[in-house]
């Protein structure tokens, strides 16, 4: 009977807290039961509250329910998304089928949902052509508001220590960095294959998640660690510290044990 009770109570609270979050955004991008109720900004990039508490879109985000909503995104049309480019570089049907920028650096859509260039975007057949393959990911987007981050350098044998694998899942020209667990009492591996974009002083770049980076001592708050050819997309040095006064958007997680 108590465990009967108990059960039915947890299920009242995932009811009471699912769908709603009446607080206002915080300026963070967190949200949802675990953050004061906060919800997500409606009509912007990031309307809806994922499982973890952060603001997102696409799957993840509006599926899960927590608060906030998005339009249903439009049936995948077969290698078009008619709608206007994104300025997160999102694209695809799980976003509301946004396109690529054609005859930019990164015209093709991959099964992600990322633009990009080459194999793994322009093969895809979600959106968007290209006369020639070029590099994978590079420096992402146009730098826009974001949490805040502390970038640090990486060490390059680190990655694929926790993503096993990777290199070989991603083309080549790829930037990969480090990243802290997600958020979960049995969460024991990163986000593998997951991207950030990172924007400082007026530059950004976007790279993917493959190897944990705990951050444990030097903050409290997000946390990078990024391969020396993407730090210097940032700094224009492949050799240097940790920093901060940069912003990330996308899989940005916070350090923790």
């Amino acid at each position: 009977m108590v465990k009967t009770s108990c059960l039915a109570f947890l299920a009242l609270l995932g009811l009471a807290s699912a769908g709603s979050c009446p607080n206002a955004a915080r300026s963070d991008g967190r949200c949802g039961p675990d953050f004061g109720n906060a919800g997500c900004v409606a009509g912007s990039n990031y309307p809806c509250c994922s499982k973890y508490g952060w603001c997102g879109n696409g799957a993840g985000y509006c599926d899960t329910n927590i608060c906030g909503s998005a339009p249903a995104p439009a049936p995948s049309s077969g290698g078009s998304c008619p709608n206007a480019a994104r300025s997160d570089g999102r694209c695809g049907p799980d976003f509301g089928n946004a396109a690529c920028v054609a005859g930019s650096n990164y015209p093709c859509c991959s099964k992600y949902g990322w633009c990009g260039n080459g194999a793994g975007y322009c093969d895809s057949n979600i959106c968007g052509t290209s006369p020639q393959p070029g590099p994978g990911p590079g420096p992402g987007p146009a730098p826009g508001n974001g949490v805040p981050i502390l970038v640090n350098l990486a060490v390059p044998s680190h990655v694929g220590v926790d993503c096993p694998g990777i290199q070989s899942r991603w083309p080549a020209g790829t930037y990969f960095c480090g990243s802290p667990k997600p958020p979960g009492s049995n969460v024991y591996t990163p986000s593998c294959d997951q991207k950030m974009t990172v924007s400082y002083q007026g530059k950004s770049v976007t790279c993917v998640i493959s190897f944990q980076a705990a951050g444990v001592g030097l903050t409290t708050g997000a946390y990078v660690e990024l391969v020396p050819e993407a730090y210097a997309v940032l700094t224009g040095s492949t050799y240097g510290g940790q920093f901060t006064g940069a912003t990330c958007t996308g899989v940005c997680n916070i350090a923790r044990n």
